[in-house]
This record gives structure tokens, sequence and C-alpha cells, in this order.
């Protein structure tokens, strides 16, 4: 055989090329190890980001990187590996409003033929934030009265989000917070009236960069450089049920989804409506308009309303008991629960729920309900269970509750006072003095926070990280709005005071002692952003 010759010159290149690839394979590569991606990395993080993944290029020895990763501020969590991924997930929510910084560094790579520590990774350093510190709030004074309003804590600054001729009376929140729903009444219109409320929503102007679904792959970021969020302007109105269908009808109750994709309303037909009444669900698209024609769950629903977390059911209370209704139509109806007469708060992860029970003897309790069909009484009190929330972590619950005091009725001829929340019963007066409690769900210990004014229409929110709760102080009077906004009584609201008291987690001995802080807020049925 005749050798050419480009072959005499090509032949020792392949020879050499072969005997270089035969020594990378037999020593390894040198090059050091290091984070081929963190899904946390410049994201805005949120209650229900509870986990975050680091993906290595090598082989890692779990120990040194377990024992050198570092996030400042502290965020305490438990580790897992799978292959050359860690996931690293957080034992309570993110507190809001926070910077993170996460460094890894003097962290080895492990051999896969002998597990022995080699090389010394490259140093990682990547930044993440929490989301701001924010809730919405109906101003009922000065230039804020009947308008949608968003305080924004760590950034110091407050937006009057509707415009004048919007009266609102009630919003949900989207879970990305960019976007809330409300219902209003046109105070332009000829005769404003509650009948006449239209849904729409508005932009808050803020930009959230969720990470990613757990499970969701990235594409790296040398592949594809990533789309930073498009800034969207605050105070931009979109009516919601604007069509012929809709403009028939009446809403009086509505509730978002948690994941913001399903609103069910509480609606009645103008014409007839004791013939039509009842609850329907329409699909929703991720800017929030309508996606599907309304789909009625129940003909007949007077009730107040929960949807599951997975947003699967809602929960009716009816004259008889609760009720879950399926949304999907196909969908298998889940067990009545007859015993309970109210349902107050879900779970995070839905697996258990905060139900009221109306005892013969005139007490109420509070139960403990889980969907393996276990039932625990937290209490019994005679006075009004008002509102109850789980705090994220599941330990605790913050309720508000009232107590039945009674007082001797004054003899004839003395000049009543009759206190609000009052009634009279064989020559005693009976009075419900509210009060914030806060109830150890595992021990069933109620343990009393905070005297509350004798109003007993009162908002309670939790804040998304479980570190501070919005309650609105009410007085009733002579409203300069018309139509006047009202307490869920009808009465007309003079004014209001919102108040934050702070939540020291897991210390019920700490929590007793941490008073309230007034804020400089007027409004009502305060609501934090997710």
């Amino acid at each position: 055989m005749k050798f050419q010759p480009l072959d005499k010159i090509a032949i020792p290149f392949m020879l050499a090329l072969c005997l270089l690839i035969g020594v990378l394979a037999w020593t390894g590569e040198h090059a050091a190890a290091r984070v081929r991606d963190f899904s946390w990395q410049d994201k805005d993080i949120g209650a229900l980001d509870r986990a975050f993944i680091l993906s290595f290029t090598r082989p890692m020895d779990h120990a040194s990187v377990e024992a050198n990763l570092q996030i400042a501020p502290p965020l305490p969590g438990k580790i897992s590996w799978a292959g050359r991924r860690m996931a690293y997930t957080l034992l309570a929510p993110p507190p809001y409003g926070e910077k993170f910084q996460l460094t890894l560094q003097d962290a080895y790579e492990r051999s896969v033929t002998t597990g022995t520590r080699r090389n010394v990774m490259q140093p990682f350093l990547a930044t993440f934030e929490s989301r701001d510190r924010a809730f919405a709030y109906i101003g009922v004074e000065g230039e804020e009265a009947g308008r949608l309003v968003l305080s924004n804590l760590t950034k110091r600054m407050k937006v009057v989000l509707t415009p004048k001729n919007l009266l609102v009376t009630d919003f949900d929140i989207f879970p990305d917070a960019q976007r809330i729903l409300f219902a209003a009444i046109d105070r332009t219109a000829k005769s404003p009236s509650v009948l006449d409320q239209k849904l729409y929503t508005v932009t808050t102007g803020l930009i959230v960069q969720a990470p990613p679904e757990p499970g969701e792959r990235q594409q790296p970021s040398w592949w594809v450089r990533p789309t930073p969020p498009q800034p969207v302007a605050a105070k931009v109105i979109t009516p919601v049920l604007e069509n012929t269908e809709y403009r028939h009808y009446q809403v009086q109750r509505f509730k978002l989804s948690a994941d913001g994709k399903t609103l069910v309303m509480q609606r009645v037909a103008r014409k007839n409506p004791g013939a039509q009444f009842g609850l329907w669900a329409v699909a929703l698209t991720e800017d929030g308009t309508i996606s599907s024609a309304p789909v009625e769950l129940r003909s007949k629903g007077g009730g107040d309303f929960s949807i599951t977390p997975d947003g699967s059911f809602i929960a009716v209370s009816e004259g008889q008991g609760l009720a879950i209704i399926p949304i999907k139509p196909d969908a298998k109806p889940l067990e009545f629960l007859p015993k309970f007469g109210q349902l107050l708060a879900f779970a995070q992860d839905g697996t258990k729920a905060l139900t009221v029970k109306f005892n013969s003897d005139y007490t109420r309790s509070l139960f403990l309900v889980t969907n393996q069909g276990e039932e625990k009484e937290l209490l019994k009190i005679t006075g009004s269970i008002l509102s109850a929330e789980f705090d994220p972590i599941g330990q605790f619950a913050y309720c508000i509750l009232s107590k039945a005091i009674s007082t001797p009725v004054p003899a004839k001829g003395a000049a009543p006072q009759k206190p609000p929340n009052t009634s009279s019963k064989n020559n005693l007066t009976y009075q419900e003095q509210p009060f914030l409690a806060m109830v150890n769900l595992k021990t069933e210990e109620t343990i009393p926070l905070l005297a509350l004014p004798q109003q007993l229409d009162v908002t309670m929110s939790l804040a998304p990280d479980g570190l501070g709760l919005l309650l609105d102080q009410i007085i009733v009077g002579n409203s300069n709005l018309s139509p006047a906004l009202r307490t869920r009584s009808g009465q007309a609201i003079a004014s209001s005071q919102l108040w934050l008291v702070p939540i020291v987690p897991g210390d019920p001995a700490a929590q007793k002692n941490t008073p309230p802080t007034k804020l400089p807020l007027l409004g009502i049925r305060p609501k934090w952003l997710p």
C-alpha cells in the first residue's frame, strides 16, 4: 500500500491525538468543577418558593458543599442530592423585602472511581431577592376615599391605583402581585348603587421575576440570554365583565383561585334575581381577562364560599353544612360536611382546613379538619369566631374571636347607653368583645394576644412570610361618600385606622409582649400582596 504525502502527515497527528485522548481519559479532566446553574439567580422569590437547585459540572463531595454553602441573611433549610444536583428546601418562607447573597467556596469535587476528594471547585457567588413587603387597602378619607391604594413598605411609597370616579367595594390580588381584581361603582352615574358594581383589573406597577417551577428545565444562560421582565405601568384599568351576556347579571361576591386562573363569582340575574341566583366560574388568561364562557356551578348559592388551594373545588356554606363542589363539571364531588356551618381557611398545601361548628348550646367550636377525615376541636367559645388563618408553616392559627360579656340591665329611669354588639336577655345585657388570639394546632392551646375595639367587622390579613398581621379599626357614622362605604352588616363607615401586628414565629410568650403598630394610613379591608 502506497501512502500519499498527506497521509504521512495526517497519520502521526491522528496517533498523537489518540494518545492524548487516552491520557485525558486515564488522568481525568483538570479544569476545576463549577456551578453550572442556580435556579434563584437574580430572581424575586415569594412565600411559595421553598426550594432552589444548584447544578454542578462534576460529581461533588457532598460534605464539603454542605459545610461551605452560606446564605446571608440566613435562610434555614435542609439539603438533598440527586446526582450532580443539590436541592435546598427552606424550613420557613423567606422574609419579604430582603436581598440575599449565596456563596460557595472551598468545596471539592469527588472522584467517580475512588470516591475521594479531588480538585477544589471554582468559587461561586450569586444574589437574589424576596418580593416587596406590600399590601393594598380601600381608602376612607380625603383623596383616597373609596379608592384602591397600594402601600409598599419595602420601598416606602404609596400609590393610589384607581381613579376618583370608581368607588371600590372589594378586591382580590393575583398571585404574581402585578394585578388586582376589584369591584367598583361608577360615582358619576345618575343614581350610583351597589347593585351596579362592575369588575375591573388594575396594574400595580410591580415587577416580579419569579423563579422557575420545581422540576422545570431552564435553558443555560450561555444558550439563550434570559429576557428581563418588561415593566408594566401602574394604574392601568381593564374592565373584566363587559360583554352583553355579563351585563345581565349583578356580581355579589367573587374570589380568585390561588393560581389566578379561575374566577368564581356569585351572581344574580338583574331581571329575575329569585330564579337566577348562584355560583359561576370563568377561566382567566395571564393578563386577567376572560378566556371562556361562564360555567354554572350551583343554581342556588347564597352562602359564603372558599376555593381550595389547588383550584379544583369550592366549599360553600349552606343551611345544613358545608358543600364541596367541583369547579370542573366532570369532577367527582367530595364529601358533604353537615357538622360544620362555616369554612374559614385552607392551609397552603390544601391538606387541612379551619371550620366552625354551631353547637346546640349556642356556643361555637373551631375545628381542624384534614383531607384524611380527621376532625379535632381546637376551642369552644360563647361568643363568635369571626375569622382565622393558618401561619405559613401550619403550626399556629391566628383568629379573631369575640367573648360574650354579660352585665345587668340598667334600672328604669337610668339613661340607657347601649354599646355596639349587644343583646338583652333575662335582665342581662350581652356584649361581644372581640380579640386576637393564637391557637397552637398541636397542643390546642388558645393564647389571647390583643383586645380589639368593640366592632365585629374586623379584617385580618396575615403576611405571606408570616411575620406581620394587618387589622382595620372601623368607625361607623356619617360618611361623605355617595354611595357610602359600608360594613358587612350595612352600617356606613366614617373612618378606619390600619394597624400592623408584628409576628414572632413559634414564640407565644414573646408574641404576647409584642405591641401593635399604628400605621399612618386610614383604610379598610387590607390585604397583603402574595
